[in-house]
Formats: C-alpha cells, sequence, structure tokens
C-alpha cells in the first residue's frame, strides 16, 4: 500500500482497490458462467416431463395452489 502522508489518499486508495476487486471478481463470475454455458450442453425435457406439464397445464394447475397461503384469494 503506498503511503501518502495523509489519511483520506491512503482511504481513497483502499476504495479503488475494493472496487477494482469487486469488478475483477463480477468479470471472472461472468467469463466462468459463459464458459459453463459453452462447454455444457442444454439437456431436453424427456417426455415424462412434457406429460406431467402438460397434464398440469390442462387442469389450469397454474391457478391452484395445495398450500392456503399461496393461494389466490
Amino acid at each position: 500500500m503506498i503511503h501518502t502522508g495523509s489519511g483520506s489518499a491512503s482511504t481513497l486508495w483502499g476504495m479503488v482497490m475494493r472496487l477494482v476487486t469487486c469488478l475483477l471478481l463480477a468479470l471472472g463470475t461472468g467469463i466462468a458462467g459463459l464458459a459453463l454455458r459453452a462447454a455444457v450442453p442444454v439437456t431436453p425435457a424427456d417426455d415424462g416431463f412434457r406429460q406431467v406439464m402438460h397434464l398440469y397445464w390442462s387442469q389450469d394447475g397454474a391457478q391452484v395452489s395445495n398450500k392456503p397461503e399461496t393461494s389466490a384469494p
């Protein structure tokens, strides 16, 4: 750490370093996400899953809940 003799300059330097660290972590996370997206293939839905979803939507299951606290009024 560079010591300039004033407290405010060293505080500013620390803030800049934290910002740079945060931005580098965000950039690294984004690059890792894109690399995983490119490397790992997307698994398509199988027939059993599609049948369950079709049954769910045909019964208008989106409007019904089995929990009273999440049911529509």
